[in-house]
C-alpha cells in the first residue's frame, strides 16, 4: 500500500492504520465463528502456516495468489515444487511460522462452560463488527479509491487471498459435458501442391520472454544461431495468460484472451483434434510436467531419461532431448504430420539447470533456486544462458528438418508466457493479466519453412514477413496453423489467420466481406473497415432484393461486434451476448442465400488476395463450388454461419441427446423475448 499510495503526512499514516484495522477486523469477523476450545489451535496453526508461506513468495518473487496461481500450485509436479523448497524458505518459515506457533501451542486455555464460551465469542464478534464498521466509515472514501485504482492489492491480503482463491478453485463446477464437445467437424485437408508429405513442427516454449530475445532487439545476442538462418521473427506477440495453466489451453483454443472461457476450453476439443480430424497424424512430445489436457486424444511421447543419459539427470532432461525424439519420429513419417514439442525452456527459478555447462556464456550466474541469494545481474545472466540454449535447440530442430528432403517441412516456435526478472521487485510469472508487466505477457514467435513446404501450400514468406512487426497474440495461433496446414473449416477465422490477413497499402486489412473473424482485435486488423462501404455491398452481392437487408444487417452486426471487442470490459460477457443475439438472428435467415454468400466470398478470396494464397483460395475454380443444397420447404435449415463453433455450444447442436431438448426449448423462449441465449 505504501508503494501504491506513498504517505505524505500524519493523516496518510492514520489512514494506513485504519487500513490495517480493516484487514484485521475482516479476518476476525470471518474466522471467529469457527473458534472453539478444540478448534482454535489447529485453526491458528493453519492460518499461520499459510500466511507465512504466502508472504514469503509474495515478498521474494512478487507473486500474487489469485485463482490462476492456485491452479499453478495444484498442477505443479514434485520436480517443480522441489525447486522452490530453498533454505531461504525454510529460514523464513522458522522465523514467521514456527516461533508464532510455539506461542500458540504454549498458551494455556481456560476452561469455561459452553454457555459462557458462546457468550464471550458473541461479544468479541460484535466488538469486531463495530470496530470494523468504524474503521470502514473513517477510511471508506480513501480505501475504495485505493482498491479501485490498484486492483492488485486484493491479492496481497494474507492469508485471506490464498484461502479465498483456493475456495474459488475448489468450488468451480466440473466441465460439462463429461466428454469434450467437437469443434471443426467440417475440417478437411487440402492436398499438397506437389504431393510431398508435409511435416510441421510446432515448438511450444516455456517462460521465454520477448524482452530478452535477441531477434526482437535485446541488447545481448541471445539468438545467434537463429539470426544466421532465414527465419521470420514476430516481434510483438501477446500471450493469452501469464502462466502455463492458462496460456497452454488458450493457445490451442479458437478463443482469444479477450473471450477466453476456461469452462468452454476444457469442455471442447482443441486445435490438435481439428487437425487430426482433417487427416494429419498428430504427435505430442513432452519435456514438461504435462500438457494441461490439451493433448488428450492424440499420440503422446515422453522421452525416457534412461535413453538419453548425456542429456538427462535427477532434475530432468535438457531440451536437447526433444531433438533426439524428433529424429526418431521423422525417420518413420510417410504422410502429412504435425509434431508438437513442449519444451522445459526457461522454467524458473532454477534457470541454471536449463542449459549445459558449455552454454554458461554470461557470468556470473545464479546457481541456486533461491533467487534471494543472488543479485539481479546474476539472475539475468542465468536466464539469458537458458535462452541461448533454447536458440541452439531450435537451430537443431531446423537442422533435422532440413536433412529430411523427402518431406515438405516447417517449424513454428512460440513461448507460452514471459517472466519477470526483478523489474519493480517482481520475479517469476503468474501475476493477474490486468496488472502483469509486459515482461510476463510479451513472448517470441519464430517461423521457418523449407521451399518445399512453401511450394506445397502455394505460400511465400513475403506475406508473413509483412506482418512480423504487427500486434499479434496467441489468438492467431489456432487459425494461422489451420491456414498454414491447408485445413479448411468454418472454425477458422480469416482475421486471425496470418496467411489470409495481409494488410493493404495504407494499413487496412485485406478481408473481403468475410466478417467471421472480427471477434478478436489485433493491431491493424480493423483499421479502415468502417470506411469501406464496398464491404457491405460485397456481403449482399448475390442476394435477392428481399434477402439483402437481413443478410447485410447481419454483416453489420458482426462488424460492430469487432469494433466493440477492443474495449474488453474484463469478462467478455457483453461481447458474447452480442454474438449470441447475432446467432439467433442468423438462425432465422435463409439457408440458400447464406450458402451462396459464403461460396461467393470463398471464391472472391481466391482471386482477390494474391499476396498470401492458400490452395483453398487459389486451387479451386468457381465451377467446382457445389450448388446450395436444396431442402424441402417444411424443413428448418441448419445454421452454417461462420461462428459455428460458438453456436454449436450455445444451441447444443453437438450436445448429447439428453441436453438438446431443454436447450432448444430455452433457445426458442429466448427468441420470443429477444434476450441473449444463456451459456449452457
Amino acid at each position: 500500500m505504501i508503494e501504491a499510495e506513498p504517505p505524505t503526512g500524519l493523516g496518510d499514516w492514520g489512514l494506513l492504520v485504519a487500513y490495517g484495522v480493516v484487514v484485521t477486523g475482516l479476518h476476525l469477523v470471518v474466522f471467529l465463528p469457527l473458534v472453539g476450545r478444540v478448534t482454535v489451535k489447529p485453526l491458528l496453526t493453519a492460518l499461520v502456516v499459510v500466511a507465512a508461506s504466502v508472504s514469503y513468495f509474495t515478498g521474494q518473487y512478487g507473486t500474487y495468489f489469485d485463482t490462476h496461481m492456485i491452479d499453478n500450485v495444484l498442477q505443479t509436479d514434485t520436480r517443480e515444487a522441489g525447486e522452490l523448497l530453498t533454505p531461504g524458505l525454510a529460514l523464513y518459515l522458522l522465523l514467521f511460522g514456527l516461533l508464532p506457533l510455539s506461542l500458540v501451542w504454549g498458551w494455556p486455555l481456560r476452561r469455561r462452560s459452553w454457555q459462557r464460551g458462546l457468550g464471550a465469542g458473541a461479544v468479541w464478534w460484535l466488538g469486531g463488527v463495530v470496530v470494523l464498521s468504524g474503521a470502514l466509515l473513517l477510511s471508506f472514501q480513501s480505501l475504495s479509491s485505493l482498491m479501485r485504482n490498484h486492483h492488485e492489492l486484493r491479492y496481497l491480503v494474507t492469508p485471506g487471498n490464498a484461502i479465498v482463491s483456493t475456495g474459488q478453485v475448489m468450488a468451480a463446477p466440473p466441465p460439462l459435458p463429461e466428454e469434450r464437445l467437437p469443434i471443426g467437424e467440417d475440417a478437411r485437408r487440402l492436398p499438397s501442391a506437389d504431393g510431398a508429405p508435409r511435416l510441421l513442427v510446432l515448438v511450444v516454449g516455456e517462460t521465454v520472454r520477448a524482452a530478452n530475445w535477441g531477434l526482437s532487439g535485446y541488447d545481448r545476442q541471445t539468438t545467434p544461431r537463429l539470426a544466421e538462418r532465414e527465419v521470420i521473427n514476430f516481434s510483438e506477440v501477446a500471450s493469452c495468460g501469464t502462466s502455463t495453466a492458462v496460456s497452454l489451453p488458450c493457445m490451442f483454443s479458437p478463443q482469444g484472451r479477450s473471450d477466453y472461457d476456461e469452462r468452454f476450453t476444457r469442455s471442447h476439443e482443441t486445435l490438435l483434434d481439428v487437425v487430426q480430424r482433417a487427416g494429419y497424424r498428430m504427435v505430442w512430445i513432452d519435456n514438461q510436467s504435462g500438457c494441461k489436457g490439451v493433448c488428450d486424444g492424440v499420440e503422446r511421447v515422453s522421452p525416457s531419461p534412461d535413453a538419453y543419459p548425456e542429456l538427462c539427470g535427477e532434475e530432468g532432461c535438457l531440451d536437447g532431448v526433444l531433438i533426439e525424439a524428433l529424429k526418431g519420429q521423422v525417420a518413420s513419417i510417410s504422410g502429412d504430420t504435425v509434431v508438437v514439442l513442449h519444451m522445459l525452456g526457461n522454467h524458473g527459478p532454477s534457470y541454471f539447470q536449463r542449459y549445459p555447462e558449455d552454454f554458461r556464456t554470461f557470468t556470473p550466474t545464479c546457481d541456486t533456486a533461491d533467487l534471494a541469494q543472488c543479485d539481479r545481474g546474476a539472475i539475468v545472466n542465468s536466464y539469458d544462458n537458458a535462452t541461448l540454449y533454447t536458440d541452439s535447440v531450435l537451430d537443431g530442430i531446423i537442422g533435422v528438418l532440413e536433412e529430411r528432403q523427402s518431406l515438405a517441412t516447417a517449424m513454428l516456435y512460440v513461448s507460452d508466457h514471459g517472466e519477470s526478472l526483478g523489474e519493480k521487485g517482481i520475479y517469476l510469472h503468474g501475476l493477474p493479466y490486468a496488472i502483469a508487466p509486459r515482461e510476463q505477457t510479451r513472448v517470441p514467435m519464430v517461423w521457418w519453412a523449407s521451399d518445399d513446404f512453401l511450394g506445397s501450400q502455394r505460400l511465400t514468406n513475403d506475406c508473413l514477413t509483412a506482418q512480423r512487426d504487427a500486434s499479434l497474440s496467441h489468438a492467431h495461433l489456432f487459425h494461422s496453423l489451420l491456414g498454414l496446414l491447408g485445413v479448411e473449416s468454418e472454425v477458422r477465422k480469416d482475421a486471425l489467420d496470418l496467411t489470409a490477413n495481409l494488410p493493404r497499402p495504407g494499413g487496412t486489412s485485406r478481408r473481403g466481406a468475410d466478417h467471421a473473424g472480427v471477434a478478436e482485435y489485433s493491431g491493424h486488423a480493423l483499421q479502415g473497415v468502417v470506411a469501406q462501404p464496398e464491404l457491405v455491398r460485397q456481403a449482399g452481392h448475390h442476394m435477392t432484393a428481399d434477402q439483402q437487408p437481413q443478410q447485410v444487417g447481419q454483416h453489420l452486426v458482426g462488424l460492430l461486434g469487432g469494433l466493440l471487442q477492443p474495449l474488453d470490459l474484463g469478462t467478455g460477457r457483453d461481447q458474447r451476448q452480442a454474438e449470441e443475439l447475432h446467432t439467433v438472428a442468423a438462425a432465422q435467415g435463409d439457408e440458400q442465400a447464406a450458402h451462396r454468400d459464403h461460396q461467393h466470398r470463398r471464391v472472391e478470396r481466391q482471386v482477390s488476395q494474391p499476396g498470401c494464397p492458400l490452395p483453398v483460395r487459389m486451387g479451386l475454380e468457381p465451377a467446382v463450388v457445389d450448388p446450395a443444397p436444396q431442402q424441402p420447404e417444411h424443413q428448418q435449415p441448419q445454421q452454417q454461419h461462420p461462428h459455428a463453433l460458438v453456436q454449436r455450444h450455445r444451441l447444443a447442436l453437438a450436445h448429447p441427446d439428453d441436453l438438446r431438448q431443454p436447450l432448444r426449448a430455452e433457445h426458442q423462449e429466448q427468441q420470443r423475448s429477444h434476450a441473449p441465449v444463456k451459456r449452457p
